[in-house]
């Protein structure tokens, strides 16, 4: 989706009363610093990978200007609750981390899980 129409879609939303106009303004300042940190974070992926004994059970590539833009609809009590700085992680990868973020055994489960920003 063209830059243009996603702005289109953001004001429509907020016309609409479905997102409110701080959300809006959320929304369209991460797609202004997406544009700004396009051309750079378009080539780079972050790739989520969880094993179930020993096998893959999913492996997904996501853009990271789409997770950028994904952070700001997802609640801040959410991601507190987890004691996460996720905003962190992805200023972090746009600015240029590569490897892994993050490794998690959970031997109990027979489940390992494996982000990495590609």
């Amino acid at each position: 989706m063209a830059k243009h129409e996603e702005r289109l879609q953001i004001l429509k939303m907020l016309k609409e009363d479905k997102i409110s106009v701080e959300e809006g303004a959320k929304l369209l300042d991460a797609l202004e610093s997406g544009e700004r940190s396009q051309q750079h974070a378009e080539t780079r992926n972050i790739n989520i990978r969880v094993f179930e004994e020993g096998r893959d059970k999913v492996n997904v590539n996501i853009p990271v200007s789409l997770a950028r833009l994904a952070m700001n609809l997802v609640p801040k009590d959410v991601i507190e609750d987890q004691n996460i700085d996720v905003r962190s992680l992805i200023t972090s990868i746009e600015a240029g981390f590569r490897g892994k973020l993050v490794e998690a055994d959970i031997p109990e489960e027979g489940r390992k899980i494996e982000i990495i920003v590609e």
